[in-house]
């Protein structure tokens, strides 16, 4: 696999916030933008739990790309060897600022993506940051699951628990 970010061969690390493999010099600009931003793990030094693999293997950075890179053009895309600076620039725009997403998403309905257990649908609907804190919308959810359900995708399982 690349590196979701600069396409770099042999990631190293990931970040479970947007469920991409990112090399070690973008895993640290992932870092530094904070931890409410992008969640870093090392692929080998942290531990891992199946539902969180799982869950990274159905996102991917094939998916989040198509979410979060929607509206970029290839030469706004840094490359292995572009300067930090510029991997910096992009990263933050990209999942801070959140300038590269579609901008024509109509109607985003959180109920609707858990029960058909949409995963892009979920991916976008955060994507727009209409709910970052999911506390307010899964205030219901949280009453009535009190462990993960082995029915449910791995990434339904991380919503209803706020790990995503």
């Amino acid at each position: 696999d690349r590196c979701a970010d600069c396409g770099g061969s042999d990631p190293g690390w990931a970040s479970l916030t947007y469920g991409i493999l990112v090399c070690i010099e973008c895993s640290g600009i992932h870092r530094n933008l904070g931890s409410h931003i992008s969640r870093v793990r090392s692929l080998l030094l942290d531990s891992w739990n199946k539902s969180t693999v799982l869950a990274m293997k159905q996102i991917g950075n094939s998916l989040s790309n198509r979410i979060y890179e929607a509206n970029l053009t290839p030469d706004m895309k840094p490359q292995v060897n572009s300067p930090w600076s510029h991997k910096e620039e992009f990263i933050r725009k990209k999942y801070d600022d959140r300038l590269f997403l579609r901008k024509d998403i109509v109607e985003l309905n959180l109920p609707v993506y858990l029960q058909s257990e949409d995963v892009e649908g979920l991916m976008r609907y955060f994507s727009v940051g209409l709910e970052r804190d999911l506390s307010t919308q899964l205030t219901f959810h949280r009453f009535t699951r009190a462990q993960p359900d082995s029915t449910l995708t791995p990434v339904i399982n991380m919503v209803y628990f706020q790990q995503l």
